[in-house]
């Protein structure tokens, strides 16, 4: 029987939380899963192409006001407001990418570790 492993190189965590968790819930969690960006997949091919070499070390992460996850998003028919409006909220981004933003981390040692340890989980 072989292993399903569904990986999530999208623009938000609902990959994740509404495919991955429900269908395959024994599934571990992958490096792109709770990642968010919007450039497609531009940033996550330059990631994969450089080896996930600037994920490695706690400068290579920061806190930062990022303009497009502290405004209301207009996407017809909905919008997404990923902070309350009038609340400025420093989120967690890649030093070297700063389309990405990873905003259910914390900038802790324990965040990179997570990283580091789903970078090298063993692949079936």
């Amino acid at each position: 029987m072989s292993t399903i492993n569904i990986i999530s190189l999208g623009w938000g965590c609902a990959i994740r939380t509404e495919l991955i968790r429900r269908y395959f819930p024994e599934q571990p969690t992958f490096f792109f899963d709770y990642l968010g960006n919007f450039d497609g997949l531009d940033t996550c091919t330059q990631i994969i192409l450089n080896d996930f070499k600037d994920f490695r070390h706690v400068n290579d992460l920061c806190l930062h006001l990022h303009p497009r996850w502290n405004t209301l998003i207009e996407l017809k028919p909905i919008s997404l407001c990923f902070t309350p409006p009038g609340i400025r909220q420093e989120i967690l981004v890649s030093t070297r990418y700063k389309n990405l933003v990873f905003y259910h981390y914390e900038h802790s040692t324990d965040t990179l570790k997570s990283f580091v340890r789903k970078l090298s989980m063993p692949h079936k």
